[in-house]
């Protein structure tokens, strides 16, 4: 049994604004991990 996921598409650029890479589990089924950045306070 294989544990763990393998990355198809990592992160882009931070500023490129892509917050999100796409994994696939052992199974080959693809999901993605997304994440907002956190705000500059004022």
């Amino acid at each position: 049994m294989l544990l763990g996921a393998r990355v198809l598409k990592a992160a882009g650029n931070v500023d490129s604004g892509e917050n999100f890479q796409v994994y696939a589990d052992p199974a080959r089924h693809p999901f993605c991990l997304c994440w907002v950045e956190g705000r500059k306070p004022r």
